[in-house]
């Protein structure tokens, strides 16, 4: 699997380190430089993951905090989308056979981020399913007449059902969502190069299990 913009990419991080906490105005031109090349042509996973670090750096100068979120989450995204068996067909994307080490070494100081945008979805859903349930059973037996223990067993199979609908598309669908809503946060090349790294040949969904970081 080439790796077709990392050496570029690498030379640019180690710029980055040596100008310690600030992302220069330097690198932010060689970056939108290299980002222009990269749109429209094969990259790996590891070049775009590579992006994204580069990318956090520059809105951490900026206090970006969206900026920032949403190249965590995405990070991990792929990163979990390496590890899965069943990977998503991108048109320009050649998903990486692992993650780079340092790439690996960012996101594991960073997955309390994810966690706890995968953790609040869950919350929401859980509460938004039992609710659901809960009126089901209210009108079954109110409305309907079915005896209580009907309504409650009819009721309580909605809620699972629910829950491992939500849990298996609905909750990657909102993340994903809630994800793309920052696009007017980011750089405009960034978002380009994002819509042309995460388009598929064909419809792909990304379900929470794929998502979330083990």
């Amino acid at each position: 699997m080439a790796d077709h913009f990392l050496g570029a990419l690498q030379a640019l991080e180690r710029r980055a380190q040596d100008n310690v906490l600030v992302f220069s105005d330097v690198l932010t031109e060689r970056l939108d430089a290299l980002v222009f090349s990269m749109l429209d042509h094969p990259l790996s996973t590891n070049d775009y993951l590579k992006t994204l670090k580069l990318y956090y750096q520059k809105y951490q100068r900026f206090e970006n905090q969206e900026g920032m979120i949403f190249c965590v989450f995405r990070m991990q995204q792929l990163a979990s989308m390496i590890q899965k068996k069943n990977k998503p067909a991108f048109q320009y994307q050649e998903i990486s056979a692992m993650v780079d080490e340092r790439i690996q070494q960012f996101l594991d100081k960073h997955k309390e981020m994810f966690q706890k945008m995968w953790e609040d979805s869950l919350r929401i859903w859980i509460l938004a399913s039992l609710a659901g349930a809960i009126g089901f059973m209210i009108l079954s037996v109110l409305l309907v007449h079915l005896p209580f223990m009907i309504g409650w067993c009819l009721a309580l199979a909605l809620w699972v059902g629910l829950l491992v609908y939500g849990y298996t598309f609905k909750i990657g669908q909102n993340l994903e969502k809630q994800v793309v809503s920052l696009y007017p946060k980011l750089d405009d090349l960034h978002v380009q190069l994002d819509k042309t790294a995460m388009k598929t040949k064909k419809k792909d969904l990304l379900t929470p299990s794929q998502t979330k970081q083990k």
